[in-house]
């Protein structure tokens, strides 16, 4: 997903002839890539505007291909992908674009264990949730509940006669379970015993429904364009021509 962006300068060549066309390339590249970083960093400004509490990468994923004077063609585009984490893009599509989201691992994990239908999302219980709505622990708390909740007959050999003696009663229940408690009346998931405290939801299992676009990335780029490329370019222009030798 990217905006490609070049500039048409016949304009500039009729009015000044030799010596724009000297400096033109300079000032060309030096305008587009002066234009995307300052899109640049305004996307990143106003994402949280669009997309409730991003995380890091999220907010930062606007990036510039820069332009140089042998390709005067500078694009600005969603990075799908960081350093120790999975594709991205497909999420930032769903915002700009619409459409349904990609499954996130641990929805692909429980899809392939049988524990959650194919065509079903998860909801992070409210009281699990961090600052950025993930779900607390992470991959930890992932694989726990995962491993504790799968159906007997995918655990590894050496699991299945304790998973089956615990629920034979010969041992502790698991901490975590799969259904729907209060007989029924409360959402189906994966939720967690608290002794005492009772249940707590912890994935609850909800039908997939389209993302509704949310963040306007072409629509504010092509903005921003119209109206402040020219500034760009008759400012790159001056400098190119006060210092040309």
């Amino acid at each position: 997903m990217k905006i490609v962006i070049s500039h048409d300068l016949d304009a500039f060549r009729r009015k000044w002839g030799e010596l724009v066309d000297r400096q033109i390339p300079f000032a060309q590249a030096k305008a587009l890539n002066d234009f995307g970083f300052k899109v640049q960093k305004a996307l990143r400004a106003v994402i949280p505007n669009y997309i409730d509490q991003p995380v890091a990468f999220t907010r930062n994923s606007p990036m510039v291909y820069k332009a140089n004077k042998r390709e005067l063609v500078m694009a600005i585009f969603l990075r799908d992908q960081g350093k120790n984490s999975g594709p991205a893009l497909d999420f930032m599509r769903a915002q700009v674009e619409g459409g349904q989201d990609k499954p996130k691992a641990a929805e692909r994990s429980l899809r392939n264990r049988r524990i959650m239908g194919t065509s079903e999302h998860t909801i992070i219980g409210k009281s699990l949730r961090d600052r950025f709505g993930n779900l607390k622990g992470g991959g930890r708390l992932y694989r726990e509940m995962i491993q504790a909740v799968q159906p007997l007959e995918a655990l590894p050999r050496g699991q299945k006669y304790r998973a089956g003696k615990a629920r034979k009663g010969n041992a502790p229940k698991s901490k975590y379970f799969v259904g729907k408690p209060g007989a029924g009346s409360q959402p189906l998931g994966i939720w967690r015993r608290q002794g005492k405290r009772g249940l707590m939801p912890v994935l609850l299992f909800a039908a997939e429904r389209p993302t509704k676009k949310r963040f306007p990335f072409y629509q504010f780029v092509y903005r921003l364009f119209d109206t402040t490329f020219q500034l760009f370019m008759f400012k790159a222009l001056d400098n190119a021509m006060r210092t040309a030798r």
